[in-house]
């Protein structure tokens, strides 16, 4: 395996395990992704791979605790060793799909944006066709940097028109701050809606010349 292929399923598992069992308590693995050899080493091996030892492939292991303290380390898979292990202070790791998949989840049986929702037409019975679009908001000094935070972009879709709420949410579901209540009532805003019927008449082949 050349040193700079990406880590191997079974070279995941073994970076994981070693840090499993050398750490004291329960982990979420934000990231394992392979920790690229030194230029030195690279070019030293890359001139004379006969002779030079070849670099060790190693896994970069970004895991998160239970209270959001946040550990990035270096996990030597020749030797089954962890070389460096490191607890970050003031920063969060990467926002992951379970991530995104929880603040909808959670988004969707919240009161206050129940409330918001119901606010601007939308029924109650109706929050399984609310929609949350994730984005990660950076710093905010309201807040500060002890709590994982999202931007969650949520709009409404019976059919084809959206309707936006802002807000935003703490994947640690403390609570739900609402940045902008909205009191837009439903409307066709769809192009269609002022020009109906089909815009295609005929559709013909297209040659692209390559």
């Amino acid at each position: 395996m050349h040193p700079f292929d990406p880590l191997s399923t079974s070279e995941i598992d073994a970076a994981v395990a070693i840090v499993r069992e050398a750490h004291d308590g329960p982990l979420k693995f934000n990231t394992v992704t392979l920790s690229e050899p030194r230029k030195a080493q690279m070019m030293a091996w890359l001139e004379d791979s006969e002779n030079t030892p070849k670099p060790h492939r190693a896994a970069e292991v970004v895991a998160i605790t239970p209270d959001g303290k946040l550990y990035d380390g270096i996990v030597d898979l020749k030797t089954n060793a962890i070389v460096e292990w490191n607890l970050v202070a003031g920063v969060q790791p990467l926002v992951t799909m379970e991530d995104l998949q929880f603040v909808e989840h959670m988004a969707r049986k919240d009161e206050s944006i129940i409330k918001q929702c119901e606010a601007i037409g939308i029924p109650r019975e109706d929050m399984h066709k609310v929609y949350c679009d994730p984005w990660t908001i950076g710093y905010d000094e309201r807040f500060g940097n002890s709590d994982r935070l999202q931007q969650a972009l949520m709009y409404y879709r019976p059919d084809i028109d959206d309707y936006m709420l802002f807000m935003l949410l703490s994947i640690r579901m403390t609570k739900f701050t609402l940045l902008d209540g909205m009191s837009l009532k439903p409307q066709a805003n769809h192009l269609m809606a002022f020009r109906p019927g089909s815009q295609i008449q005929q559709m013909s082949p297209l040659t692209i010349p390559i």
